[in-house]
């Protein structure tokens, strides 16, 4: 009688600290599945189209404040305009791709437009030619484009933007930006031409009418 009774306090013993065991494994289970999902999800979040990037949305939101504006230093022959970039310009060059993504969304936003073309510029890829081009200042009035300046200087932002990323002279020389009423129609037929091969080059040409970005980046 006393063997059967310890062969029974046994086997409920191990039957106990299996299911300990079990309930354990599980909770270690379930937390480690939260914690994966939420790896993903924050993966996810950093990666996707529309990027809530907090650093680069403030930096943006502070280019619409007059003191953070593209300053325009003049115009030199050879070379053309030159411009100082704010500090939150240089910031979201250095951001790279994690400030392209959202910057690109607000090409045309007349309030920071110039500051934002010029930025994606430095940062920009094949699938920011085609939007810089899209947004182009068209010349279709050409009295109010000699009369108005901001019309005028947004046509420089966009020239410099477009012959720097893309290393093509459209609308620009040794003396800077040309003002020619077919630049926007001559950028449309060369990405029509050039869309399915260009590549963003890593190296600039050594030209005269390349824009003067290093010098631009340099903290003021």
């Amino acid at each position: 009688m006393r063997v059967r009774l310890s062969w029974v306090c046994v086997i409920a013993a191990i039957v106990l600290f299996g299911a300990i065991l079990s309930t354990i494994g599980t909770q270690w289970l379930d937390s480690h599945v939260m914690a994966t999902r939420g790896s993903r999800a924050r993966r996810s979040s950093t990666s996707g189209k529309f990027n809530t990037d907090q650093e680069v949305n403030e930096l943006i939101v502070s280019l619409r404040a007059n003191g953070n504006k593209a300053l325009c230093l003049g115009r030199i022959v050879p070379g053309g305009e030159r411009f100082q970039f704010s500090v939150p310009m240089i910031r979201l060059i250095r951001l790279r791709e994690r400030a392209r993504v959202v910057l690109q969304q607000y090409i045309k936003d007349p309030q920071i437009q110039n500051e934002v073309v010029l930025v994606l510029g430095a940062i920009g890829t094949d699938e920011t030619v085609p939007l810089l081009i899209e947004a182009f200042p068209s010349r279709d009035n050409c009295a109010l484009f000699e009369t108005n300046s901001e019309l005028r200087r947004k046509t420089v932002c966009f020239t410099e933007a477009l012959t720097y990323l893309t290393g093509v002279s459209i609308g620009r020389d040794r003396r800077g930006s040309t003002f020619d009423p077919a630049n926007r129609m001559c950028w449309q037929r060369w990405w029509q031409i050039n869309r399915g091969t260009f590549v963003v080059p890593t190296k600039k040409p050594s030209a005269s009418w390349v824009p003067d970005y290093r010098n631009a980046m340099k903290l003021p």
